[in-house]
C-alpha cells in the first residue's frame, strides 16, 4: 500500500473474516486466498438479516408491552379480588357468629325450659306431700286426743271411722324420692367443632406461581386444579 488503507475505497467484503470491509489491494495482501464479495451486495444481505432480527426483537417488545398491560390489569384484578374476598369472609364469619349466637340463645332457652319443667314437677310433688302431711297431722292429732281424753263409749263408737282413716293414711301412696333431679348434660364435643372451624372459610388460589402451572398434551384444552376448572393456553 503506497497510501494508508483509509485512503482506499472499501468496495469489497471478506466473507472469511466475518464480512470485514476491504479494498482491492487487501485482496493480495492481508486477505489473500480468502473468500470475498462486493460490499454493496453483501451489505444488502446483511441489512435484510439485521432488519429481520430487528423486527423480531421489536415484536418481542410489543409482546412484552402487551404482557405488562395484562399484568397491570391482573394486579388490579388481584387488588379488587382481595377486597371482595375480604368482604366475603367478613360476611361469612358474621353469618357464622349470628348462627352461633342464635344457637346459644336456643340452648339457653332449652336449659330454661327443662329446668322449669323439673321445678314444676318438684313443686307439685312437694305440694302433694304437704297436703298429705297436713292431713296426716290433723288425723293423727284427732285420734290421739280421742284415745287420750275420749270416753270408752266415744272410742268404741268412733272406732270404725278412726280405723278407716288411719288405714287410708297408712295405705296412701306417696312419692318420697325427688321426682326430678338437677342432672343436665351439655354437649361439649369441642373437638368436632374445632375440626369444622379448621376448614371453615378455607381460601384457595389458582396460579399463585404461574410459572409452575403448566399443562402438556395434544389437543389439551383444559384441566383441573383443586377440583376446579382452569384454562391453559397450549
Amino acid at each position: 500500500h503506497p497510501e494508508p488503507k483509509e485512503m482506499h475505497e472499501l468496495t469489497l467484503c471478506c466473507k472469511t473474516c466475518d464480512h470485514k470491509p476491504i479494498c482491492y489491494d487487501c485482496i493480495v495482501i492481508d486477505h489473500k486466498d480468502h473468500d470475498y464479495g462486493f460490499l454493496h451486495q453483501l451489505a444488502q444481505d446483511q441489512r435484510a438479516e439485521i432488519s429481520a432480527l430487528l423486527a423480531e426483537v421489536r415484536e418481542r417488545g410489543d409482546v412484552s408491552r402487551a404482557a405488562m398491560t395484562r399484568i397491570a390489569a391482573c394486579c388490579q384484578d388481584v387488588t379488587e379480588r382481595q377486597a371482595s374476598a375480604e368482604a366475603e369472609i367478613d360476611a361469612l364469619f358474621n353469618q357464622a357468629y349470628d348462627t352461633l349466637r342464635a344457637r346459644q340463645k336456643e340452648a339457653l332457652n332449652t336449659v330454661h325450659m327443662l329446668m322449669k319443667e323439673k321445678q314444676k314437677t318438684l313443686e307439685a310433688q312437694a305440694e302433694a306431700l304437704a297436703t298429705f302431711q297436713s292431713s296426716l297431722s290433723s288425723s293423727t292429732s284427732y285420734v290421739h286426743r280421742m284415745l287420750g281424753s275420749g270416753s270408752d263409749a266415744e272410742v268404741m263408737l268412733s272406732k270404725p271411722v278412726l280405723i278407716q282413716r288411719l288405714k287410708e293414711l297408712q295405705q296412701q301412696e306417696c312419692v318420697l324420692e325427688p321426682a326430678a333431679s338437677a342432672d343436665l348434660w351439655v354437649d361439649q364435643d369441642s373437638q368436632s367443632l374445632y375440626s369444622v372451624i379448621a376448614g371453615f372459610g378455607a381460601v384457595h388460589a389458582l396460579n399463585v406461581d404461574a410459572g409452575r402451572c403448566t399443562a402438556e398434551g395434544a389437543g389439551l384444552s383444559g384441566t383441573q386444579i383443586l377440583d376446579m376448572p382452569s384454562e391453559f393456553v397450549v
